[in-house]
C-alpha cells in the first residue's frame, strides 16, 4: 500500500524522544501495579521463546498461547523474563503496547506540557526493546502508537515520517488518523484522510463514519455529508450507513435548504418508515419544498403530518400552494387553497401572497380568471382569497381597469366580497390616482355593510394626497380618527410634507399632534428644505454624467478621425515610395 502522501508534508521535523528501555519503565510499572484497573494473575507468561519454557502443555491440548490483558501484570512477566534472559515475542510486545494505549485512553493525561504519559513511555519502550533485540513488529504497533496522539499531538510528525518509511498504510492507520482529526473538529483534515482511504479502496469503520457526518452536519455541510455516504457505499463489502446519520443529514439539509440532500435523506429514512420526523422537520421540509417548487415533496411532508397525528393548519398548506405556484401550477394552488377553508379556516391574503406574485402580466391574470370560471361550470366553489388574490395581482401592476372587472365578476364566480376586496380595488385607484372610482367603490363598501378600516382610510388618505387639492386627506383623516382608528405615523408624515411642499402651515399643527399622540415631533419645513437640497444635488450630479458622457462621446469621435487621417496618410506615403522605387 502507498503511505499517505499529504501527511509526509504535515510532517515538519521529527519529534522523538531518546529510547526507553524496558527495564527502566518496569520499576515504575511496578510501583503503580496496585493502581492499574483490574489487576489478576492468569498464570504463565504467554508464548515466550528462550532456552526453557514453564508452558509446556500436553501436546494434544497446546495452542497458542496469549500473553494476559492486563498491563500491570504484562509488565511484571516482562521484567521477570528480562531478568531470566529470555526474550518475549513479537507478538507479546504488540500485546504489551496495545495494553499500553488502552491504559493511557482509559487514564487520560496529568502531565506538564513537554512530558509524556507513562502509557507512552511504555509502549515506546516496547518498541525501543524490541527494535533492540531485533524482532520485526510490523506496522500494527505504529498504529497503537497513533492513539496516543490524542494526547500527545507532537509526536504525530514523527510518527508520519516513520509510516512514510515504512510504505505500509492499513485501515487501522487511516481509522486512528481520522479520530485524531475528529476530536477537535478538523473537518478539512479528517476529508484530506477519508479521501485518500476512498482512493485506496479503503472504507472508515463505522463509528469514524457516524462521527464524521455528525461533525460535517454540525458544521453545516450536508451536501458534503451526503456525498460521504455515497463514497463509502462504494466500496465493496461494506455495510449500509446506519438510519441515525441518515436523519441527521435530512436536519441538516432542512436548515440548509438543500434540495437535492433532503430528498435524497427524506427517501432513505422518511418513505421506508426508518425515522418518523417531528412536526418541526416537518416545517423545515416544506419550506424547501415552497422555495425550491417542488409540490411532490411537499405532498409527502404533509402526510408525515397525518403520520403523526397533527392536523393540517393553514401555516402548514401555504407551503404547498408556494410550491404550486414556484412550479406553474396555479390551478392546483387554487385547489390547495380549498383545502384550508375544508379545514374550518379562513385563508389569510398572506397565504396566497404566492399566487400574487406569480401573476405577473395581465395574460397569466386572465389565465387564472378563467380557471376560475371553469370551477364554476365544474360546480365547484371559488374561494374568495383566491378571487381576492386576482384583483390584488391587477393593483400591484396597477392596472385598474382589470382589477374593478373582476371585482364587477364577484356575482358571475358566485363569491360574496368582503373587506379586502374593496380594499384591493381603491389600492389600484390609488395607484392610478382616480378620485372619482375610489369614492364610488367606498360607497360600494358601505352599502355592502362593511366600514371602512385602517387599509381603507389609508388608500384614500394617499390618493387625496396625489390630488393638487389635498383638502380630502384631512377630512378622512379626521374620519378615520372619529372611527376610533389611531393613524399611523407614516400616515402623519405623508400629510405634513404635503402640506410643508406647498408652504401650508398646517404641517405644523400635523407636528404637535404626531408629538401629542407619541410619535415624536417632526420639523417638516426643515425636512421638506433637506429632500429638495438632495433633489437639486441630484440633478446636478445628472447634469454632470451627461455632460461628461457628452464630451468622452465627442472626444472618442475626434480620436477615430486622427487615427483614420493618419492611416490614410501613411497609406499614401507607401504608395508614393513604391511608385519612386518603380
Amino acid at each position: 500500500m502507498s503511505s499517505l502522501p499529504h501527511l509526509g508534508r504535515l510532517a515538519r521535523a521529527a519529534t522523538t524522544s531518546a529510547p526507553l528501555p524496558l527495564a527502566l519503565a518496569a520499576p515504575r510499572i511496578r510501583a503503580l501495579s496496585t493502581a492499574v484497573e483490574g489487576q489478576r494473575r492468569n498464570g504463565g507468561g504467554g508464548d515466550f521463546r528462550g532456552p526453557r519454557s514453564n508452558n509446556r502443555q500436553h501436546p494434544r491440548s497446546r495452542a497458542p498461547a496469549v500473553p494476559p490483558n492486563n498491563l500491570a501484570q504484562l509488565l511484571n512477566t516482562f521484567a521477570t523474563l528480562k531478568s531470566e534472559g529470555r526474550r518475549p515475542t513479537a507478538a507479546a510486545y504488540a500485546t504489551l503496547i496495545k495494553e499500553a494505549a488502552n491504559y493511557a485512553t482509559r487514564r487520560g493525561t496529568t502531565v506538564e506540557p513537554g512530558q509524556f504519559s507513562l502509557g507512552f513511555e511504555i509502549a515506546l519502550g516496547a518498541m525501543r526493546d524490541a527494535e533492540a533485540g531485533g524482532i520485526e513488529l510490523g506496522i500494527e504497533p505504529l498504529n497503537q502508537l497513533l492513539r496516543f496522539t490524542v494526547l500527545h499531538p507532537e509526536i504525530l510528525s514523527s510518527l508520519l515520517i516513520e509510516f512514510a518509511k515504512r510504505k505500509a498504510t492499513t485501515v487501522e492507520t487511516y481509522d486512528t488518523l481520522a479520530s485524531h482529526a475528529l476530536l477537535p473538529g478538523h473537518v478539512e483534515e479528517l476529508m484530506m484522510i477519508l479521501v485518500e482511504m476512498f482512493e485506496q479502496n479503503m472504507a472508515p469503520n463505522q463509528n469514524i463514519v457516524r462521527n464524521a457526518i455528525r461533525l460535517l452536519c454540525e458544521w453545516g455541510q450536508s451536501r458534503l455529508a451526503i456525498d460521504l455516504v455515497h463514497r463509502i457505499q462504494d466500496v465493496p463489502g461494506q455495510r449500509e450507513v446506519p438510519s441515525e446519520s441518515w436523519v441527521q443529514i435530512l436536519i441538516a439539509a432542512a436548515d440548509q435548504q438543500d434540495l437535492p440532500t433532503v430528498e435524497a435523506a427524506w427517501n432513505r429514512v422518511v418513505n421506508i418508515k426508518a425515522y418518523t420526523p417531528d412536526e418541526g422537520l416537518i416545517l423545515s421540509v416544506l419550506a424547501v419544498a415552497a422555495r425550491w417548487g417542488k409540490p411532490a415533496l411537499a405532498t409527502r411532508a404533509l402526510g408525515a403530518l397525518s403520520d403523526i397525528g397533527v392536523s393540517k393548519k393553514e401555516h402548514h398548506v401555504a407551503p404547498l400552494i408556494e410550491a404550486f405556484c414556484r412550479d406553474g401550477r396555479v390551478p392546483d394552488a387554487i385547489e390547495a387553497v380549498g383545502l384550508i377553508r375544508e379545514g374550518g379556516i379562513a385563508p389569510r391574503l398572506q397565504t396566497v401572497r404566492p399566487i400574487v406574485e406569480v401573476l405577473r402580466t395581465a395574460e397569466i391574470i386572465d389565465q387564472a380568471f378563467y380557471c376560475l370560471e371553469d370551477r364554476v361550470k365544474d360546480e365547484k366553489p371559488v374561494d374568495i382569497a383566491v378571487f381576492n388574490a386576482l384583483i390584488q395581482a391587477s393593483a400591484k401592476m396597477g392596472d385598474l381597469q382589470r382589477a374593478r372587472a373582476t371585482q364587477l365578476a364577484a356575482p358571475e364566480l358566485g363569491v360574496e366580497p368582503d373587506i379586502d376586496t374593496f380594499n384591493m380595488v381603491l389600492l389600484a385607484c390609488a395607484a392610478t390616482k382616480h378620485t372619482e372610482l375610489s369614492k364610488t367603490v367606498l360607497g360600494e363598501m358601505e352599502a355592502a355593510g362593511f366600514a371602512p378600516n385602517e387599509t381603507t382610510y389609508e388608500s384614500m388618505i394617499s390618493l387625496a394626497l396625489s390630488q393638487t387639492d389635498y383638502e380630502d386627506a384631512f377630512y378622512y383623516l379626521e374620519k378615520m380618527k372619529a372611527d376610533g382608528i389611531k393613524p399611523s405615523r407614516d400616515i402623519y408624515r405623508q400629510i405634513g410634507m404635503k402640506c410643508a411642499a406647498f408652504d401650508d402651515t398646517r404641517h405644523n399643527l400635523v407636528a404637535d399632534e404626531m408629538a401629542n399622540i407619541g410619535y415624536g415631533k417632526l420639523d417638516f419645513a426643515l425636512a421638506m428644505e433637506r429632500k429638495r437640497e438632495r433633489q437639486g444635488r441630484g440633478r446636478a450630479r445628472d447634469y454632470q454624467r451627461h455632460e461628461r458622457g457628452q464630451r468622452t462621446e465627442g472626444q472618442r469621435g475626434n480620436n477615430e478621425r486622427e487615427q483614420r487621417d493618419r492611416r490614410q496618410t501613411r497609406t499614401r506615403e507607401r504608395e508614393v515610395e513604391s511608385a519612386t522605387g518603380a
